[in-house]
């Protein structure tokens, strides 16, 4: 049987919102992050972002985070780099894994799909994707999977102006 380990911190502070059926004074209990709890930090903050944002998935459309908030449908590039800057921040070694039409999060020992909110250990990747064309944390090349795929769904629209604009955005 597998042992878990969680340490707890609390915070409490007033917070103030524009809903009015919100009121009080917020709580909230996060694991410290360990090497041995990656997986559960992760789906944790995966569970906090698809319960509080109501995501719903949809094709690779969206042109932006922003608009994935706004209209609460999202795709698998946005959900991830959202899961990854949070990861980040808070202080977790994480990389975004590009595969044949799918994004990715990976850390040391895990590899977590966003758009069905599991996580798998990170030596069966190349069993679930036989190719990976990108493992990266720089934001630069990260970025270019967002224009990539808009490019590649301007195309399928038969707008080859817009689709060339985004792969312009790429090179």
């Amino acid at each position: 049987k597998k042992e878990k380990e969680f340490f707890f911190f609390f915070s409490s502070r007033r917070r103030h919102t524009r809903y009015i059926s919100v009121t009080g004074v917020q709580t909230c209990a996060l694991p410290i992050l360990t090497s041995k709890n990656e997986e559960e930090y992760i789906t944790q903050i995966w569970g906090i972002m698809k319960t509080n944002l109501d995501i719903r998935y949809g094709v690779n459309k969206f042109d932006s985070l922003v608009e994935s908030l706004e209209t609460k449908k999202w795709d698998c590039d946005n959900s991830a780099f959202l899961v990854f800057d949070i990861a980040k921040e808070l202080g977790l070694k994480v990389e975004i894994i590009e595969v044949h039409g799918h994004v990715l999060i990976g850390t040391t020992n895990y590899f977590f799909e966003t758009t069905a909110g599991k996580h798998y250990p990170i030596s069966e990747l190349s069993k679930h994707y036989p190719v990976i064309y990108l493992r990266s944390s720089k934001p630069g090349e990260i970025i270019n999977i967002s224009y990539f795929n808009k490019g590649n769904y301007f195309f399928k629209l038969g707008r080859p102006k817009e689709a060339i604009d985004q792969f312009n955005k790429v090179l």
